[in-house]
């Protein structure tokens, strides 16, 4: 009698389980979504693109025009985005607080404008690719001409250089990059 008990539950549990699944599909209610590949990470499919991340990093940068290093002191630079700012105490150092963003996030946040041709500052000044003179771009010493679309990451060096086409004082510049950790080695 027991046995007939249980069985009896047991079936009109799977019962209801089936007359309700079938009454929600019968709800006009569309399935769940099936996730879309977003892209590949070398070489592999990526199902989801990954949220923006809350992360504490630092990354330093140095804008040179002509040779002489833009001063990033100024308040007006200062604390413009919760995600990626210049704080009052080192005007070359980015702290990053969400993963994900790009130099041009950061550059676009700034009372300037700067492009892969032309960077106007602060006070107006512009200073564009000619014959003569380029803007160059330089991520941990390496240059590259996708600066603006790069994801900043923790520890990175960055220089944004405006001269002469081969600029023999490039190397001292990448030099004058601070430690964006200098508590450590």
């Amino acid at each position: 009698m027991k046995q007939r008990k249980i069985f009896l539950i047991g079936f009109i549990a799977l019962t209801a389980l089936i007359v309700l699944n079938g009454s929600a599909k019968k709800s006009g209610q569309p399935p769940p979504p099936v996730p879309q590949p977003s892209g590949t990470t070398n070489g592999a499919e990526v199902l989801y693109d990954a949220a923006p991340m809350p992360v504490d990093w630092r990354a330093s940068f140095a804008v040179y025009t002509n040779g002489t290093l833009r001063n990033f002191s100024a308040a007006m630079y200062h604390n413009l985005s919760p995600d990626a700012y210049i704080e009052s105490e080192n005007q070359n150092l980015v702290v990053i607080k969400k993963s994900g963003l790009t130099w041009g996030d950061f550059f676009s946040s700034l009372p300037m404008q700067l492009t892969e041709d032309c960077l106007t500052t602060g006070t107006g000044q512009q200073f564009c690719n000619d014959e003569e003179r380029t803007l160059k771009f330089y991520i941990n010493g390496a240059r590259t001409d996708e600066f603006l679309k790069s994801e900043i990451e923790d520890g990175q060096r960055v220089l944004v250089t405006y001269g002469p086409r081969y600029d023999s004082a490039i190397a001292e510049q990448l030099r004058s990059l601070p430690n964006p950790h200098p508590t450590s080695k």
